[in-house]
């Protein structure tokens, strides 16, 4: 059995377990309450505890924002606000909040899919999800492997359509999520990537900015990676 396509690729796109967290949360407790609509509450209350007991056991865990915490079992549900809003936006397809903002379930036309059989292979979905998320913080990619995936690809990859190029993801998505994964750059910088603005830029770039100077490239003092022996 597969899952119905509303549900299909809502992990797509990550770079923090969130989402993930979040869904899990919901689904347990849901079971809990047998219930199709808890209180945000509970929700954030199951969310917290996975960071903290994570964090607890010592194992891999993205830190949280700078502006929250220094870490997770010092964070209240307050702090958490921060974090949470994220992840429910992103999943606003699926994902309903009710009672004026105070209780939180899927969408009627999703839960009218949640069979007992779909809730569990969703569960199993957002599991191998995390684990896979966990697996590559804990085994990162050498940057200087993803830097030679583009020196290497860039020149072929100008000469075919730019729109949803598997390396355009690749510069713009996977390499600033693996530099976010390093403990000295997590939240605290902003890192972004880019490949052009609707064609292919003569130079790919990567660029890591301090907030607190410059969140653009545009103006301000920035690190940035520039193939420049593409040209």
């Amino acid at each position: 059995m597969s899952l119905p396509e509303m549900l299909l690729g809502i992990f797509r796109s990550k770079q923090k377990s969130y989402k993930m967290v979040l869904i899990l949360s919901l689904l347990d407790e849901l079971s809990n309450q047998q219930a199709s609509v808890v209180p945000l509450k509970d929700v954030k209350e199951r969310f917290l505890a996975f960071y903290q007991k994570r964090e607890r056991e010592g194992l891999v865990v993205e830190m949280p924002p700078v502006k929250s915490s220094n870490s997770w079992s010092h964070m209240t549900l307050g702090q958490l606000n921060l974090i949470i809003g994220n992840p429910i936006d992103a999943l606003s397809s699926v994902l309903s909040i009710v009672d004026n903002g105070q209780a939180i379930g899927f969408r009627q036309d999703v839960w009218e899919e949640m069979r007992s059989d779909v809730i569990e292979e969703f569960r199993e979905y957002a599991e191998r999800e995390i684990e896979d998320f966990y697996s590559k913080m804990s085994n990162p990619v050498p940057i200087s492997q993803l830097l030679s995936r583009v020196l290497t690809e860039y020149l072929a990859s100008k000469s075919q359509p730019f729109a949803k190029h598997p390396l355009g993801e690749f510069v713009r998505q996977t390499i600033p999520n693996q530099l976010r994964s390093l403990s000295f750059i997590g939240e605290q910088y902003k890192v972004q990537g880019s490949v052009g603005q609707g064609n292919w830029a003569d130079i790919p770039w990567i660029a890591i900015m301090d907030p607190r100077i410059t969140s653009t490239t545009q103006y301000g003092v920035y690190i940035a990676d520039d193939a420049v022996n593409l040209q």
